[in-house]
């Protein structure tokens, strides 16, 4: 569980494979464990499903100190209660997490990327609705709200990519999609990975699962305090990723809150009381039967915090 998953990246590579869920903060030292703990997922999750749909098996320390072996080596050699799916997003509150197994794809021989550039945010969420229940198999599709532009990202020769591209420009009643160059299309959907989002006075990141009507409501108010908060969504709106300054703290809280959201902070040191989460986070009583069932010392931490 604590090799660096850009280790992993780099052997799967060798065999022309890979992990579809774009694995976050790769270049920062993220390990497998991490990544499975935080349950965090790229854009990549978009076509081929989040962490959770690549975990089948898991080993972890429960709080009692039992070694707990759960799942399977493959698909359809394991049986009981899927346990390793429990572990995804726990941060580190059902058990300790000592080995992993996933399943891989292999890897496109190319990809090629196109943005679509919108009027305002409304206009953006609806044109990734329209992208999310159309027939392309489309990797990507993210909004920067910055720019206020979609981009998608496609896997294939660039001739299929650009027929799919026009397709889709049909589709949207004749607005054009800009294809976009190797480089830039690389730095984008690599600043995405990092969570490059606004600028290095936006030091704390959050990760907030949404809707698209939560993701419009989000993207309007960062367009109107750009200087407070910087968001970017990926998974045509399933969830934002806010950057924000660390005194802006309370500021966005009572925002997520009023839309009944919750964050989750994965970068930057705030004074929050030590809890991970900002905005609404109501009791969950399975959250609590599964805490109980599967730590009933409470050795690991609780998930008020």
């Amino acid at each position: 569980a604590g090799t660096p998953v850009a280790e992993i990246e780099q052997t799967l590579q060798a065999k022309q494979q890979y992990l579809p869920f774009d694995p976050m903060l790769v270049e920062a030292g993220a390990t497998i464990g991490g990544t499975i703990a935080a349950g965090l997922s790229g854009p990549g999750r978009f076509r081929y499903g989040g962490v959770r749909d690549f975990i089948l098996g898991a080993e972890f320390v429960a709080g009692d100190g039992a070694l707990i072996h759960s799942g399977g080596k493959v698909v359809k050699n394991a049986a009981g209660f899927d346990l390793p799916k429990l572990l995804v997003g726990s941060c580190g509150r059902l058990g300790a997490i000592t080995e992993l197994t996933f399943k891989v794809f292999p890897n496109a021989p190319e990809y090629h990327s196109f943005r679509i550039d919108s009027q305002s945010p409304e206009a953006a969420m609806q044109t990734m609705a329209t992208l999310a229940r159309g027939r392309w198999e489309l990797d990507a599709v993210d909004y920067r709200c910055a720019s206020q532009s979609v981009w998608i990202r496609i896997g294939g020769s660039r001739q299929v990519c650009t027929l799919i591209a026009e397709d889709i420009g049909q589709k949207l009643e004749g607005r054009s999609l800009v294809a976009i160059d190797f480089d830039e299309s690389g730095k984008f959907w690599d600043d995405v990975r990092r969570l490059r989002i606004g600028d290095e006075m936006h030091d704390v990141i959050a990760k907030v699962p949404t809707d698209q009507s939560a993701a419009q409501q989000l993207a309007q108010w960062c367009s109107d305090r750009p200087e407070v908060v910087a968001m970017h969504s990926s998974v045509a709106g399933a969830v934002c990723w806010l950057a924000f300054r660390r005194d802006s703290l309370p500021e966005v809280d009572q925002r997520l809150t009023e839309l009944n959201r919750c964050g989750m902070l994965l970068r930057g040191s705030v004074d929050h009381g030590g809890k991970a989460f900002i905005g609404a986070r109501p009791d969950n009583p399975l959250e609590i039967a599964v805490k109980l069932a599967m730590d009933p010392p409470g050795r690991f931490p609780s998930f008020s915090g």
